[in-house]
């Protein structure tokens, strides 16, 4: 079971205005080799809590303080409700990694 600050978390998302159809909302986010990991609700094809291991991820978007969302290369939307222990380290530094990239004209970018 997860924690009522988590929980409080993923009902803030949830009521936020995203500029995309979201695919589902994650806890216990975190960046591992490209993917995006954590805990999902609200996705289509997945029960509430269950584990996620997305598609490469395409792009990372910065949304507000609290907020960072995802696509993948399948074309998926996530929006990241929590971090993991090193999760939000990870988001930024692969955020970093993609805007170094967007520098120096490569097709990873950051928005």
């Amino acid at each position: 079971m997860k924690n009522q600050r988590k929980m409080a978390m993923l009902a803030a998302a949830m009521i936020e205005d995203f500029p995309e159809l979201v695919s589902g909302y994650v806890i216990d986010a975190r960046i591992d080799s490209l993917q995006l990991k954590g805990n999902v609700f609200k996705a289509f094809g997945y029960r509430n809590g269950a584990c996620l291991v997305t598609t490469e991820i395409m792009q990372i978007t910065h949304f507000s303080p609290d907020r960072w969302m995802v696509k993948t290369l399948d074309d998926d939307f996530f929006v990241i409700a929590s971090f993991a222990r090193g999760g939000r380290q990870s988001v930024e530094n692969l955020a970093e990694k993609f805007e170094a990239a967007r520098l120096s004209h490569s097709r990873w970018h950051l928005h």
